[in-house]
């Protein structure tokens, strides 16, 4: 079974703040993870857009499952502790 999944342009257009916030802020990740977003926003494949960033598909995954559940909150990085 094949499906496709469409991000709204709310949506991207709150991606787009959200990556210059980013940017301005230095967090790399965060760039990162809205960057490839953007890129499946666009059409790209999830291989594409993790092979662009060198990232896991699973993580791009994971990045599209939390905006689409969580929004874009979900996907700044929570610090574990150490």
């Amino acid at each position: 079974m094949t499906f496709k999944i469409r991000i709204s342009h709310e949506t991207v257009n709150e991606l787009v703040k959200a990556l210059r916030k980013s940017y301005k802020s230095g967090d790399v990740n965060m760039v990162k993870r809205v960057s490839a977003l953007l890129g499946f926003s666009r059409g790209e494949t999830v291989e594409a857009v993790a092979e662009t960033l060198g990232s896991d598909e699973s993580s791009v995954y994971r990045w599209v499952k939390a905006l689409l559940v969580e929004g874009i909150g979900a996907l700044k990085p929570r610090w574990k502790g150490g």
